[in-house]
Order: structure tokens, then C-alpha cells, then sequence
């Protein structure tokens, strides 16, 4: 009898920790946008911005870092990744680009642009 109740409370402890910790939006740690526990796809546009625009932004490069549920994550997305993505010298400016699914699968790219 008492195994079958451990059991049980075991399962349901399980399940609540198993709930709140996706709902918690692990996948993409980042405290720059507000949180969406259960989709999140925001953008942030020029970071950083080249002093008075002189600098033109005819090139791209990316940076990408993925993550499962915040335990296994892949991939570069600093400034510099990003940069030799796309051959750039000079940095015009710099967006960033987050989204996750219930905080299970997510991503956070940033894009440079530049000459």
C-alpha cells in the first residue's frame, strides 16, 4: 500500500516540476524582452548603432545559439561569430532575434550588419 502512494506522489511531484520548469521559458535565458512561457519571437533592432551612420550596412552575418530545454546548447551568437559570418569590418549595426516553443526548443541569433 504505502509503495503504491509513494509511487504516485513521486508522479505527480514529477509532473509539476516537469510543468513549471517549461513553462519557465528556459530554452532562451535573456532577460532583454519580456518573458512568454508559452511561444516566444521577439526581435531587437540596432543594438548598436555606427556614430552618425557612417558606416553603410551592405553586408549580413549571423550568429546562432540554440538550446533544448536549457540543458544542451549549441552554436555561437556573439557579435564576433556573427561579424565573420559575414565578412565585416565595420560594424553599422547589430539586431538580436530570440524565439522559443514552451520553453523546450529555442533560439537567439544575432545579426550584424556592416561594410
Amino acid at each position: 500500500m504505502h509503495t503504491k502512494l509513494f509511487a504516485k506522489l513521486t508522479a505527480i511531484v514529477f509532473c509539476l516540476a516537469t510543468v513549471s520548469f517549461a513553462a519557465s521559458g528556459c530554452a532562451v535565458p535573456d532577460t532583454t524582452h519580456l518573458p512568454g512561457s508559452i511561444m516566444l519571437d521577439v526581435g531587437h533592432e540596432g543594438m548598436v548603432v555606427a556614430e552618425d551612420g557612417k558606416v553603410s550596412s551592405a553586408k549580413t552575418g549571423k550568429g546562432t545559439q540554440s538550446s533544448i530545454l536549457g540543458w544542451i546548447t549549441s552554436g555561437d551568437a556573439s557579435i564576433e561569430a556573427a561579424r565573420k559570418d559575414g565578412e565585416i569590418s565595420k560594424i553599422s549595426h547589430i539586431d538580436y532575434h530570440a524565439s522559443h516553443i514552451l520553453g523546450i526548443i529555442g533560439d537567439c541569433t544575432t545579426i550584424v550588419y556592416g561594410e
